[in-house]
């Protein structure tokens, strides 16, 4: 059902899922209008954003037009024949809710309809976030690593070992936070920070198995992973459990 809006909003999904450590950029009015500067001088256009300006821990979603303009008081519309999504945006320029209508199963697919808010996204507790211009977001540098206590899933890359224990970079999945995402998984934004193993650390390979393997017998395997879930951390935050999705 997604795939279709996949490619008309793949401008969204890549920026929602690159990590870049770049500073914050900056809002820019100008002649009534505004628009959205990145740290290396250029604007963000014709593309999404969620940003936490305020840095409440929560982003809102807005619009760039191809001129740079933040779109307002209007919606915007993809379709490809099958799927229509009409996302609402406000005087604020904020997207406040959506209409999306897809019709699947050939010549007797009957069209399907539904109509959802788009609430700010929730990011997580405790540590400064900060937004990127791409729209993903990264800890301050005073966070050492994430404790895995407000969210437990994220994209993970190579894990490495640092002379401590073994780290990894990666990326905390903030979901839309509302009902049903549906096409909304594409609007989703990422956390940049670093995740922690303890010396101890058992993973599952296998979720439909309860067979587990050190985190170190894990890496020398050297397996092509992107997912991992968080089932238990140690005081220190440091990761004791859990299941890292690959293939061999």
């Amino acid at each position: 059902m997604k795939k279709n809006l996949k490619y008309f909003i793949s401008t969204v999904a890549m920026a929602c899922s690159m990590a870049l450590t770049s500073l914050a950029g900056q809002w820019v009015e100008y002649g009534g209008k505004w628009f959205y500067m990145t740290d290396d001088g250029n604007f963000a256009k014709n593309t999404w954003l969620w940003l936490d300006e305020n840095h409440d821990t929560n982003a809102e979603l807005y619009h760039f037009e191809a001129s740079g303009i933040m779109s307002q008081s209007t919606s915007v519309t993809f379709a490809d024949g099958q799927e229509t999504l009409v996302v609402n945006l406000n005087g604020s320029g904020a997207a406040t809710d959506y209409t999306h209508t897809y019709s699947f199963g050939g010549i007797y697919g009957k069209p399907t309809t539904r109509h959802s808010s788009v609430k700010a996204t929730s990011l997580p507790p405790v540590y400064s976030v900060y937004t990127n211009y791409d729209g993903s977001y990264y800890y301050t540098s005073d966070v050492d690593h994430y404790d895995f206590n407000d969210l437990c899933q994220a994209w993970i890359n190579s894990i490495d070992y640092n002379g401590d224990c073994y780290s990894s970079q990666v990326n905390l999945i903030v979901y839309h936070n509302g009902s049903d995402p549906g096409p909304f998984d594409n609007f989703e934004c990422s956390v940049k920070t670093t995740a922690k193993f303890a010396d101890d650390c058992r993973v599952k390979t296998n979720p439909n198995s309860s067979s587990t393997i050190s985190i170190e017998d894990f890496v020398e395997r050297g397996k092509y992973y992107n997912y991992m879930s968080v089932d238990s951390v140690d005081s220190d935050g440091y990761i004791t459990s859990c299941t890292i999705f690959g293939v061999e």
